[in-house]
């Protein structure tokens, strides 16, 4: 009833506009560091990446993990990068909620859930599963990488999520209700006009995901806000008895997109001891270029679409083209780098406090920055955030402590036998 309570004042408080910032500090730059410092400190940390994606054709002859490829996650860069642990997302893009689209959108998720379980099958010696928090930590100290399985975009579980249980045999410890667009159980922040969507679709939770909360809460799996609409989010602290994350998002603040959380929101998910990942998604961390500015005006005034709400009244084939178009100019847009992605963090530090804090790549989706392009150069991270000062205790705490603390309360609260309803 306690913890119930705290979500229920967190939520008031959010709403209210009132919440005072948690006791934070950020320690002043320092000279250097050296480079044994840094190599000293990463090896000491566990290092973990709490939303990573997976590449076409993973774990297959077209993306072997075991071997050092073009792409930005697999076991030679996680080794040479010190990078410990993952959550591997079952992501499939939100399609047409029509029966059809749900029976591929399940048949990906499928075929990820097995990549995943391949990739340990075929290097047990480099990487196991791991199913709780001990488990990561046992992995790590045995000199092994530990994968946890998350999932991005509940259809994959079916349009009833009839799938759960299923998933939480094969290791399912980490969930995140939507992607971009609606689905059957939430509202995403980025509604998509390609697939019909309206403002909101529920106006928060659907009635399915409202009994879903509660569900995951039973079997021990970390809840993701990642995405979420503002109303599902408020929703979700409402119903949840655990705490939460977010495991790739932005800081509305800093750049102001639907997909970064405003400061009431990343109060909230602290408030219930939760943890804000930064991704490392350059248009989520650094602002947009006057260019990009004016060529993004002209954009909205050829197709007659002066914002977002206006885009997605746009019939089907001219809202694409718009977003065709958009995207060309978001790619061509200069990285973020290293220190802008850490500017993001010690901003949520300043915010929330050093233990909310942590770190989400959304590696094989968009993510990478200058300096951090893939797993290989992850000590780069803890480079800055030395030169910035923080002591070794707080790397870690970002790079995973903050992590496998929510995941041992999550496994705490969850009911003795998860299977019975």
């Amino acid at each position: 009833m306690r913890r119930a309570h705290r979500f229920l004042v967190a939520i008031a408080l959010l709403v209210a506009g009132v919440f005072a910032a948690g006791p934070a500090r950020v320690a002043e730059p320092v000279e250097g560091p050296s480079e044994q410092q840094v190599a000293a400190v990463h090896k000491t940390v566990l290092a973990l990446d709490a939303h990573v994606d997976l590449p076409a054709g993973f774990a297959t002859e077209v993306a072997d993990p075991g071997v050092d490829g073009k792409n930005q996650v697999d076991l030679p860069k996680m080794e040479r990068g010190g990078v410990d642990a993952a959550v591997f997302a079952v992501f499939a893009w939100q399609q047409a909620r029509t029966p059809e689209e749900d029976a591929k959108t399940m048949a990906i998720g499928a075929d990820k859930l097995a990549a995943i379980r391949r990739m340990v099958e075929w290097y047990p010696s480099r990487i196991g599963l791991a199913r709780t928090a001990d488990e990561v930590v046992a992995l790590n100290a045995a000199g092994r990488k530990a994968a946890i399985i998350g999932v991005l975009n509940g259809t994959v579980l079916g349009r009833n999520a009839e799938r759960l249980d299923e998933y939480y045999a094969a290791g399912l410890r980490q969930f995140g209700f939507v992607h971009a667009s609606h689905n059957y159980l939430a509202d995403s922040s980025r509604p998509l006009a390609k697939n019909g969507d309206q403002a909101t679709l529920w106006g928060g939770l659907s009635p399915l995901g409202r009994k879903l909360v509660p569900r995951l809460n039973d079997l021990g799996i970390i809840i993701d806000v990642s995405q979420l609409s503002m109303a599902a989010f408020e929703q979700t602290l409402k119903l949840t008895r655990a705490p939460i994350i977010a495991s790739h998002s932005g800081v509305k603040a800093l750049v102001d997109t639907a997909r970064n959380l405003t400061d009431g929101e990343m109060r909230a998910v602290a408030a219930g001891g939760g943890v804000v990942h930064i991704v490392t998604f350059s248009a989520y961390l650094r602002g947009p270029t006057p260019e990009f500015t004016a060529k993004v005006a002209t954009l909205r005034e050829k197709y007659g679409a002066p914002d977002d709400a206006a885009v997605a009244k746009l019939p089907p084939e001219r809202a694409n083209a718009f977003q065709g178009e958009f995207f060309g100019l978001v790619r061509a847009e200069p990285k973020a780098d290293v220190a802008q992605f850490v500017d993001s963090i010690d901003y949520a530090v300043k915010l929330i406090g050093v233990d909310h804090v942590g770190i989400g790549t959304d590696f094989e989706h968009g993510g990478g920055v200058d300096g951090f392009r893939n797993y290989g150069e992850a000590a780069n991270v803890t480079r800055e955030l030395l030169r910035r000062g923080y002591p070794e205790a707080d790397i870690g705490k970002i790079w995973s402590g903050n992590w496998l603390r929510v995941f041992r309360e999550v496994e705490r609260l969850r009911k003795p036998d998860p299977r019975k309803r």
